[in-house]
């Protein structure tokens, strides 16, 4: 049986599932705690955000769509999917509405007062604070939500794409904020501890790559995030002069070796992107292998187009560091961090320690070379920072 299984080649199909958060909403807008409610509409803005996200995804040829019944996301998927697409495609699933918050729905986030004096009070800081362990009207709404977004990928993504008699090799998901958020925490294997902490913005775009491989009898499924929240607009989702924001903003170098002039466009690329950001460390960031003898061009370039005053910083890392030692080695500053990783496990590293997360799950986190910018907000210190956005370009 050995000798034959050593004669079969193993097959790997690769899938994606494309995830996009709902336009802004009239709700929204006005800064309503919306939860599953259905009373909010697209506003203007709403609809020209899905018709960016409908260009940037008019190319991708998605063979079915999975949407939530809220009008707002409702609407959303069929602007995005568009007149071109066959409409009996789209599939409405229930379990993939907004978080249920029910007696949160409907309160003025605006309204302090009003917060401050309800019965749930204290209930309020804590979805602010430990949402993990935030409870209203005898229920664990997060919690709830993150059982939901297993559910959605065990009975109606999964059976979807797996099912190689249905042909579905590329999935389009529209939803909301925080089942968003459920969807790929799942994904990457993480719990409702880590909610807030994976950024979707209305109409952000977040990719999951779905490798299959065969061997025989025997097949593996491994997911990896290869793309999130990339909105249209080319901004990049980062508050530069906000007061107490601090960012690590994090970069995959391709190997230019010591040619300037094959490195510009992604240097000038990166410039565009983060014009308005200063930084106070500039680090090209390597494994203990990598010789830092041959310069990195791309962390040069970038530092005369940022005017650092410091040379840029070369930190090698141990190949077993701790979270604590990454933090401690290339982490810290007073204001933001641009990080040039210079080889595949730093970059690992680098994610590892900005979100104090263990290396299996930022394996699942593909940040590659040569596309944009992957922004973590550490404002809030390592154990509450946020993932912003994965090769925003």
């Amino acid at each position: 049986d050995n000798n034959n299984n050593n004669n079969i080649k193993s097959i790997v199909k690769t899938k994606s599932v494309v995830f996009v958060r709902h336009g802004q909403s009239t709700w929204n807008e006005r800064g309503i705690i919306q939860g599953s409610s259905d009373e909010s509409v697209l506003t203007e803005l709403g609809e020209t955000q899905a018709r960016r996200s409908y260009e940037l995804l008019r190319s991708e040829k998605f063979d079915h769509c999975l949407r939530s019944p809220l009008q707002r996301a409702y609407r959303t998927a069929e602007v995005i999917w568009g007149e071109e697409r066959n409409r009996e495609k789209m599939d409405t699933i229930d379990d993939l509405r907004e978080i249920d918050l029910y007696a949160f729905q409907g309160l003025d986030k605006n309204d302090k007062e009003t917060i401050e004096k309800r019965e749930f009070a204290n209930a309020y800081a804590q979805w602010k604070t430990a949402p993990e362990k935030f409870e209203v009207s005898g229920h664990f709404p997060v919690v709830e939500l993150w059982e939901r977004g297993d559910k959605c990928w065990k009975e109606y993504i999964f059976p979807l794409v797996l099912d190689e008699s249905k042909s579905i090799d590329s999935l389009l998901v529209v939803a909301h904020n925080a089942v968003n958020q459920s969807l790929l925490g799942n994904a990457l294997g993480i719990g409702p501890e880590y909610f807030r902490r994976i950024l979707q913005n209305n109409c952000g775009i977040t990719k999951v790559e779905l490798t299959t491989t065969s061997l025989g009898k025997d097949n593996s499924n491994e997911l990896t995030l290869v793309k999130l929240n990339q909105t249209g607009g080319g901004n990049a989702p980062i508050k530069s002069n906000v007061d107490g924001k601090r960012y690590v903003v994090l970069v995959a170098a391709k190997h230019f070796g010591d040619k300037m002039n094959e490195a510009m466009g992604e240097i000038n690329t990166i410039h565009t992107l983060l014009a308005d950001v200063s930084f106070t460390r500039i680090l090209s960031v390597c494994s203990a292998s990598v010789d830092t003898n041959v310069e990195c061009v791309l962390t040069k370039g970038l530092s005369a187009l940022f005017k650092q005053k410091n040379l840029a910083e070369c930190v090698k890392l141990e190949t077993d560091a701790s979270n604590e030692s990454v933090q401690a080695a290339a982490l810290e500053s007073t204001g933001n961090i641009l990080v040039v990783a210079r080889d595949e496990k730093a970059c690992r590293q680098i994610l590892s320690g900005c979100l104090n997360i263990p290396t299996h799950v930022s394996e699942r986190i593909k940040v590659m070379p040569g596309d944009g910018v992957t922004i973590v907000d550490v404002s809030k210190g390592f154990d509450k920072s946020a993932v912003n956005c994965v090769n925003f370009i």
